[in-house]
């Protein structure tokens, strides 16, 4: 078998792994992870499917990684800063690094999906702008800390 090649028998014989934000328990996602089954370690690409009323993450931006998404099936809600946007299959979004905040909400009676694409840089920080909160990444050391501090 070709390593480099993900065949959609392939990809309806992968194992969904089941992602719940460790911030968000409304955000559930059921992923299969493209990029790791061709051995991609700079780039992600994963099938995501979505259930109605779910939403993808929570409400966030990157400060380094840039992520991208193009919508498969099923209608989505993009909260895009203040805007509100609705995707549908054909659609595409590109979030630039330090960008606006962004998360999708199902708003479909089907489960909506899409390809998600992003780095996999050894650093990074997340802001979650509704929780005032910024996740700091360095490798496998991740550390949460709350806006409202002083100290941070």
């Amino acid at each position: 078998m070709n390593r480099a090649v993900v065949t959609q028998k392939t990809l309806e014989a992968m194992a969904p792994d089941t992602r719940v934000h460790f911030l968000n328990e409304n955000a559930v996602r059921v992923c299969k992870c493209l990029s790791a089954h061709v051995g991609l370690e700079k780039l992600g690409v994963q099938h995501v499917e979505i259930e109605p009323g779910k939403t993808s993450t929570e409400f966030h931006f990157h400060h380094n990684e840039e992520e991208c998404i193009y919508m498969l099936t099923g209608t989505l809600e993009l909260r895009l800063g203040s805007e509100l946007h609705t995707l549908n299959a054909g659609d595409f979004v590109g979030h630039i690094a330090g960008g606006e905040p962004h998360l999708m909400r199902n708003i479909s009676a089907e489960n909506a999906t899409y390809l998600l694409f992003g780095q996999r840089l050894e650093k990074d920080t997340v802001d979650y702008p509704d929780l005032n909160k910024r996740l700091v990444i360095n490798g496998d050391a991740t550390k949460l800390v709350d806006l409202n501090d002083s100290d941070t």
